[in-house]
């Protein structure tokens, strides 16, 4: 879907330019204006498709679902602090005692294992 997008974007990038180039060289613009100013605006014109044409095919239309993705993790990780807090709440001082012992064991064995 998203290269659809970009080649539509250059094609119509492309079509206007050759559009205005036609506009141009049908006009009597090549009289009034001389041989090189015509030329010095065309490749300004080209220039200015180029960059165009390049702005669409690098533009990462992936932002909107980064941070998207990016939303949903904070919104997890909220949940997530909610929950423990809701857990605290439901447990009673032994428990939380309890619970502070057998981290604080995980912590000493995982300080043992990096040590060995």
């Amino acid at each position: 879907m998203k290269d659809i997008g970009r080649f539509i974007a250059t094609g119509t990038i492309w079509l206007v330019f050759l559009g205005v180039m036609i506009a141009v060289f049908e006009s009597n613009a090549n009289s009034n204006i001389g041989g090189g100013n015509l030329v010095a605006i065309i490749a300004i014109l080209a220039i200015a498709a180029t960059i165009a044409t390049l702005g669409v095919n690098n533009h990462d239309f992936t932002s909107g679902d980064q941070s998207r993705e990016e939303a949903e993790r904070k919104k997890l990780k909220r949940t997530e602090q909610g929950r423990i807090e809701r857990l605290m709440q439901l447990m009673d001082e032994d428990d939380i005692v309890e619970l502070e012992e057998v981290l604080k064991e995980r912590e000493v064995a995982a300080i043992r294992r990096t040590d060995n």
